[in-house]
């Protein structure tokens, strides 16, 4: 081949490329494949921000009912305190009855009592202890809220 022939030729298929990229073809169909990518990308980042924005609303929800449940759990613990203290004075009562019990009769009568107040209070207790762990248990669920300040600088006062 001679030189002028690939002259020729390269003339040619520079013609060639050109005429492709004026018209977009190479290009065009290039550009159009990056823009569908760029809307294929848009549409991601649409679904990865629906998927984050409910995953928060559903953190948010369960944060709710964790402290929700957490207050309900030591409104159990209080009450149960507040019916403790009310039968360890009954059982104080019972005692000082079975003291000044006059007769066999009386002594017998305010011992059964006795019993009964006591057994009465060691379920009380239990019921209490368990009341009080699930109120511990609620406590942790709910979580921590760590402010943006101890976020920002762990070392900083009252962090």
């Amino acid at each position: 081949m001679t030189a002028r022939a690939v002259l020729v030729a390269l003339s040619l298929a520079a013609s060639l490329v050109v005429s492709l990229v004026v018209s977009g073809g190479v290009l065009g169909a290039c550009r159009e494949h990056e823009h569908e990518h760029e809307h294929e990308r848009e549409r991601e980042r649409a679904i990865a921000g629906e998927n984050a924005e409910r995953a928060r609303a559903e953190a948010e929800a369960a944060a709710r009912k964790a402290m929700q449940e957490a207050q309900e759990a030591q409104a159990r613990v209080e009450k149960l305190g507040n019916e403790l203290g009310a039968l360890d004075a009954r059982v104080a009562d019972a005692t000082a009855a079975v003291m000044a019990a006059a007769t066999e009769a009386e002594r017998n009568t305010a011992t059964v009592k006795l019993a009964q107040l006591r057994r009465d209070k060691l379920e009380l207790e239990q019921r209490l202890q368990a009341a009080r762990a699930t109120a511990a248990k609620a406590e942790r669920a709910k979580g921590v809220h760590v402010s943006r300040e101890c976020l920002d600088n762990p070392l900083a006062k009252g962090c």
